[in-house]
């Protein structure tokens, strides 16, 4: 392989890196900045239409399940385990794009 077609192959492959694929939803081209705030006020329609639609019967049903299996689950003897490693991964997870953050940063202010 020459120095003249290895460039040629980077070349067409930023290229194509750069072009979204017919594949890619609306979602993924746009980065998700036009259809956020959409998903959001149809969130919030849906949820002001239960609101409005179910009875405080129904509301209560769904506390007791939703707040008793919380309640179920915080006795079990394993739950100081799994919140332990939830919050253990979830500090890594922050860690990690913090010190990404801190990377670029200092990769623009050296440039």
């Amino acid at each position: 392989m020459t120095a003249k077609s290895a460039r040629a192959r980077v070349r067409s492959a930023r290229a194509s890196a750069r072009t979204p694929s017919r594949r890619m939803s609306a979602v993924t081209r746009s980065n998700g900045k036009e259809t956020w705030p959409t998903l959001l006020v149809a969130g919030g329609a849906l949820a002001a239409a239960a609101v409005i639609v179910l009875s405080p019967r129904v509301w209560a049903k769904v506390g007791s399940v939703v707040f008793g299996t919380g309640a179920r689950l915080a006795r079990l003897s394993l739950a100081p385990a799994l919140v332990g490693t939830i919050l253990s991964r979830v500090g890594t997870a922050a860690e990690e794009g913090g010190r990404a953050l801190r990377q670029v940063t200092e990769v623009r202010s050296v440039h």
